[in-house]
């Protein structure tokens, strides 16, 4: 399976905090991606790509508006490729290149990821995954 590294630059100018600007990356055991992209302007996309047997990249995305606040990550999403709640909040710290978000399904600790795009070669497809790993294409859509 191909692993691709995400990155989406951020851009604009408002209120920063410990996220404003930043790239994180997860690799996940099966060698798939999952990342979060925060920009200055309170914008965020979490991404999750995985190398399909056709050759191509599925990704489950969705995106929005965050705050960081107090040690609190809270989330509105506003379009995404899957079914997803429009609000999620997590505790999270950043500490050194580490982001450790607590869910109530486990702690999540990303890398920091400085480069400035991605890397891969193929075509991404958006959509996705369900709990068997089946991916399913759909578009980014407004929820």
């Amino acid at each position: 399976m191909v692993v691709a590294a995400l990155a989406v630059a951020g851009c604009g100018a408002g209120a920063r905090d410990a996220l404003s600007d930043t790239k994180w990356d997860l690799v996940y055991s099966d060698g798939c991606v999952g990342g979060f992209n925060f920009d200055e302007t309170g914008g965020y996309q979490h991404l999750y790509i995985c190398g399909l047997t056709n050759g191509s990249f599925g990704v489950t995305m969705d995106a929005g508006s965050y705050a960081a606040v107090g040690g609190m990550l809270y989330i509105a999403a506003e379009k995404a490729t899957c079914p997803t709640p429009s609000s999620v909040s997590a505790q999270y710290t950043v500490a050194g290149g580490a982001l450790t978000i607590v869910t109530p399904n486990g702690v999540l600790v990303f890398e920091r990821n400085t480069s400035n795009g991605a890397s891969f070669t193929g075509t991404i497809v958006y959509g996705c995954f369900d709990s068997t790993g089946a991916f399913t294409p759909s578009p980014l859509i407004p929820i």
